[in-house]
């Protein structure tokens, strides 16, 4: 997904507005750092066989999305 961003939406605004600023991207980093670290605990503390396999996968999905959204 993110080379698909990439390919169809950055690389398009940079050659046709030029580069953005560079701290454009710290908002983003700043809204999604407080869910990066929450993935990442809820997988851990919920990795053992007593649970529901699902809730480690939520986890996961957290982390991942909020790595994107921080790239």
């Amino acid at each position: 997904m993110y080379f698909a961003y990439l390919h169809f939406y950055m690389v398009p605004h940079n050659i046709s507005h030029g580069l953005r600023a560079q701290e454009h991207p710290i908002v983003h980093a700043l809204l999604g750092s407080p869910f990066l670290p929450t993935g990442g605990f809820i997988f851990g503390l919920t990795a053992n066989p007593s649970m529901h396999c699902i809730i480690p996968l939520i986890g996961v999905v957290i982390f991942v999305s909020v790595t994107f959204l921080i790239l």
